[in-house]
């Protein structure tokens, strides 16, 4: 898991935090300790080589759970929730990696994806952009923006997520309520969401969260925690020269739905094309 943090800081060096981890296992005894022998006879459990066999076996770098578990204490507490194993319990011995003799079997037992998993997935599905720059008033950052999808089949997820978190709404962390998710400013013709909602911050230096809510739970939507300050750099609200990656530089960023995008374009000749290639003198 480690390794897979630094391959994203290297990918994605301007963003602080991870939306999801997941760690993916291929499959574990409950109970073991990895104290297994080497192939062959037993030896004394005091004997030298036994002793360094069951330590490698036990080590991190050959017992992924291990792995995970050590890898997760490096994780901020604030996103230790979005940080999640994925891995299945067999009975008895695990397969060797070369048994392939046991591939028939281990492809019909039953696998579901844990609920916890599927209600991350689905908060990550949203996130937060500022449609104004910030105003003071009230020693108050007064801040409007939207809360977006970033999939197109948006309603579809809608339609999930107020499966996985009955009543669901928009909250900021633990506190005021932003608007049911089901209540939104976007277009049910082509699928656009858009919810637009309004915040109140002491200082653009301040942390805050924005949850995907239901009574009994909550989920962190895509990019938070996250200060407004750093809010502002993600969308190079203060870009001179236009952006880097050659998209549209304008702010506060224009919305609009799908309907007009996804329309094809009619291309209009103002003389036949020609029907064979001219000759060259």
């Amino acid at each position: 898991m480690g390794i897979a943090q630094e391959e994203c800081r290297t990918i994605w060096p301007s963003r602080h935090t991870h939306d999801l981890l997941v760690s993916v296992g291929t499959g574990y005894t409950p109970g073991a300790e990895g104290t297994g022998d080497p192939p062959g006879r037993r030896f004394p459990a005091g004997w030298g080589p036994v002793r360094l066999w069951r330590a490698y076996n036990s080590s991190p770098c050959m017992d992924g759970m291990e792995a995970y578990r050590e890898g997760r204490v490096h994780v901020p507490s604030s996103l230790r929730s979005n940080t999640i194993r994925l891995d299945h319990a067999l009975d008895g011995d695990l397969p060797r990696l070369d048994d392939v003799g046991r591939l028939e079997e281990l492809a019909a037992l039953p696998f579901t994806v844990p609920d916890e998993l599927v209600r991350a997935v689905l908060a990550t599905c949203f996130f937060f952009e500022l449609d104004a720059p910030p105003s003071r008033a009230d020693g108050q950052y007064r801040l409007h923006g939207s809360i977006l999808c970033a999939r197109t089949q948006s309603r579809r997820i809608v339609d999930r997520v107020l499966v996985e978190f009955p009543g669901a709404r928009f909250q900021r962390g633990r506190g005021r309520p932003l608007g049911r998710v089901d209540d939104d400013d976007g277009c049910l013709l082509c699928g656009y969401y858009r919810k637009q909602v309004t915040l109140s911050v002491p200082s653009l230096d301040e942390e805050i969260t924005i949850a995907l809510a239901s009574p009994a739970q909550q989920r962190p939507i895509g990019g938070f925690p996250k200060t407004i300050r750093q809010l502002l750099h993600d969308q190079q609200a203060e870009a001179v020269f236009g952006r880097p990656d050659h998209q549209d530089d304008r702010w506060p960023p224009r919305r609009s739905c799908y309907c007009v995008t996804m329309t094809k374009r009619r291309v209009h000749f103002v003389e036949p094309a020609p029907q064979r290639k001219k000759r060259r003198l």
